[in-house]
């Protein structure tokens, strides 16, 4: 300013250079602690509502699992009653409710956890056959064996389904020339399945990569290479081999 006008703003003796830091700094006191609040205030109000927010769809979490757990209830409810209605009168029918009760429950609580044991596996399995029997009544031609001892052995839960389900998915199971199989052998310390079915279109079997890929990166946490999976395949027929370690 003095370099314009020719004028100080300061008397003599204020023209230091800690006077200048001290009257600067009083003056811009009050916009810093205003603009310092405001700052504040806003990062508090944003934080508030982030919060608010996670809140939110906590809320949201818990009601949703708490609708997933009503849902089954009430489903389980409603076949208990057609069980009852029809046990007597319809036997049959009765105990095809039954089993689709049974199934339903092992896949909706009892099949989340890692290990299961190889009995309620296998049952899962036969039942699960047991409604493509219904479906396909006296059409049907698949051949499910089990060799070995079942004893209290444990395997990864839903992983040989995966085998039965591509049968019944990709598969011919509906000539009585060309059966499919599944054979299970139970060892000392090993689970082997071969499964074997003549295809029913090629093309659906090309889409089946990406389950075969996650299947084998489940083997590959779980046992590391202590496993062998292997999946032969031609124009007419695909065969898999399978063989885990068990445990107890």
């Amino acid at each position: 300013m003095y370099s314009i006008t020719g004028v100080h703003n300061y008397a003599p003796e204020s023209r230091t250079f800690w006077f200048y830091i001290f009257d600067n700094s009083y003056y811009s006191l009050k916009v810093i602690l205003l603009s310092t609040f405001i700052y504040l205030l806003f990062l508090f109000l944003e934080n508030k509502s982030k919060i608010l927010l996670l809140e939110v769809e906590q809320q949201k979490a818990e009601l949703g699992a708490l609708k997933n757990q009503l849902e089954p209830h009430f489903l389980f409810n409603t076949l208990n009653v057609f069980y009852s209605e029809l046990a007597e009168k319809q036997p049959e029918t009765a105990k095809g409710i039954h089993k689709l009760s049974e199934l339903l429950r092992y896949l909706t609580y009892e099949a989340k956890k890692d290990y299961m044991p190889l009995e309620r596996e296998l049952k899962f399995i036969k039942d699960y056959i047991f409604f493509y029997e219904k479906r396909f009544e006296n059409n049907l031609f698949i051949h499910f064996t089990i060799e070995g001892k079942v004893n209290d052995y444990k395997i990864p839960s839903l992983m040989l389904i995966h085998f039965v389900e591509n049968i019944f998915k990709h598969g011919i199971v509906n000539e009585a020339n060309s059966p499919a199989h599944i054979h299970i052998d139970i060892s000392d310390e090993h689970l082997t399945l071969n499964a074997k079915n003549k295809i029913a279109h090629v093309k659906n079997y090309s889409t089946q990569g990406i389950g075969k890929e996650n299947l084998k990166k489940r083997l590959s946490l779980l046992f590391d290479n202590n496993y062998i999976f292997e999946v032969n395949q031609n124009d007419f027929e695909y065969n898999t081999y399978l063989q885990i370690p068990l445990k107890k």
